[in-house]
């Protein structure tokens, strides 16, 4: 009986140690592959595609991811926006100045 008991933990261990190994999880660069392997099963399968619902969960995905990186962009390069409208303000102020003085 003990054995048998041993021979079931061990048995166990390995199915535990087997499936940890051999499911991981998607990862983000595979979402394309998995959406697409997802569209091309149902096809298959007959399944009900709701083609719509689909295009606009992508859109609405690249819309977010666009809004992300534009808000990098404007982060990165906001202290040389800022700086290129102070440097207009002072060669307005400068001209307008010139001008009074010249009039």
């Amino acid at each position: 009986m003990i054995k048998l008991m041993i021979k079931v933990c061990v048995f166990i261990y390995f199915v535990g140690v087997g499936l940890h190994l051999t499911m991981q999880y998607a990862k983000a660069d595979e979402y394309t592959t998995a959406t697409t392997a997802h569209i091309i099963t149902q096809t298959v399968t007959k399944g009900d595609i709701d083609h719509k619902k689909v295009l606009t969960a992508e859109l609405e995905r690249l819309i977010h991811r666009m809004a992300i990186d534009m808000t990098f962009v404007m982060q990165k390069h906001l202290p040389n926006i800022l700086e290129g409208i102070a440097a207009e303000i002072r060669e307005d102020a400068d001209r307008i100045y010139k001008e009074s003085q010249t009039n």
